[in-house]
């Protein structure tokens, strides 16, 4: 009788980079499920399949969670961005383009949970609202930099910006929205938003 010799492959061992981003996918979860004192750091590193002390010596606080989910949001929308590059001849076509992606981001329950959480924080909790407004912050300059190729001759920088705070405005309301009615006509919402940014920009 052949005997069959079963070699077992090593187990991979599991990276920094990718315990960050299984604790960060896990928070955001837990978050948006169970709100930001619901989710326990327990349950995240559960829900990550780690250990409570792999958490925290990568994430000391929850607090420093919020930051890295906050600032990789930030780097999506800023990669959205740069992905852009039509100058002020095509930049308003490729940003309208954009629009359906962005009002069903705006749709989406897991996202605008975390969202709608983390605001709620920040308006309890000044180390959180700090954090928060201090990404805002550079995703402003980063739109405005873009931006800056619709700039009007003439136009006072107040200006300007508060047409560009205006589209922040837009899509954050479309975001709370979306929480009392999910079943707005997205199509018609696209056409009136591209409608809006034609002639807060054109």
């Amino acid at each position: 009788m052949e005997t069959t010799l079963v070699i077992r492959q090593p187990r991979r061992s599991m990276g920094q980079d990718e315990r960050r981003e299984r604790i960060v996918e896990a928070a955001r979860d837990c978050i948006a499920l169970s709100g930001i004192h619901g989710a326990a750091m327990a349950e995240i590193a559960e829900r990550a399949e780690l250990g409570v002390g792999q958490v925290y010596r990568i994430f000391e606080s929850k607090e420093a969670l919020i930051a890295q989910i906050a600032n990789e949001d930030l780097a999506e929308m800023r990669a959205m961005l740069d992905a852009l590059d039509g100058g002020a001849a095509g930049l308003l076509d490729e940003i309208c383009a954009l629009v359906p992606q962005s009002i069903d981001r705006c749709f989406d329950t897991r996202r605008v949970a975390l969202r709608t959480e983390l605001a709620a924080e920040a308006a309890r909790n000044p180390r959180v609202a700090g954090i928060l407004q201090a990404v805002d912050r550079q995703g402003r300059a980063a739109f405005e930099e873009l931006m800056s190729a619709l700039r009007r001759s003439g136009e006072t920088v107040g200006d300007f910006r508060a047409r560009c705070e205006f589209v922040h405005v837009l899509f954050d309301g479309l975001a709370v929205r979306s929480i009392n009615h999910p079943q707005a006509d997205r199509a018609i919402l696209t056409r009136l938003v591209q409608m809006t940014l034609r002639r807060l920009f054109a």
